[in-house]
């Protein structure tokens, strides 16, 4: 029996402009507060962590694949209504993830690396927007929801 495992790899935008107008502080502010607001919506079986300066892994035991993305598309649009409360005021973040499920002939190596390479590909897209893996669905980093598509 296999047990689907979905890893989201997340970078926060704005972020290398907050640090450059504000500092370091002000930044970690914000990806406390992203870490916070993507934990809770992940639920009590996620794990959710930092991984490599700005950008987050969120590991989904027993969601498939569409599912996963799904719910990574929710927690876009959930923070994008969230003004960061920083000592500074507030400041508002969007981000772009990539999504990868973990197949029977891979290892957690290779589920980062095809989900850093979904990341990737999100933000060659334009930027705050969900990719899914390609391996796992067509071949290729495809884009799941492109905010220039839907009408506001």
């Amino acid at each position: 029996m296999t047990v689907p495992l979905n890893s989201a790899r997340r970078r926060p935008m704005g972020i290398d402009g907050c640090e450059d107008t504000y500092g370091h502080a002000i930044g970690d502010e914000v990806l406390i507060r992203l870490a916070q607001e993507i934990s809770e919506a992940a639920g009590p079986d996620a794990t959710v962590a930092r991984y490599g300066g700005e950008e987050f892994a969120v590991i989904l035991p027993g969601v498939g694949a569409a599912t996963a993305a799904d719910l990574v598309e929710q927690w876009r649009l959930r923070c994008t209504q969230i003004a960061v409360a920083t000592r500074l005021g507030p400041l508002r973040v969007t981000f772009s993830a990539g999504v990868a499920q973990l197949v029977s002939t891979a290892d957690a190596e290779d589920l980062l690396r095809r989900a850093d390479r979904a990341l990737y590909a999100a933000k060659e897209q334009g930027r705050n927007r969900v990719v899914s893996d390609g391996e796992s669905v067509a071949g290729s980093p495809r884009p799941l929801h492109d905010p220039a598509s839907v009408a506001s």
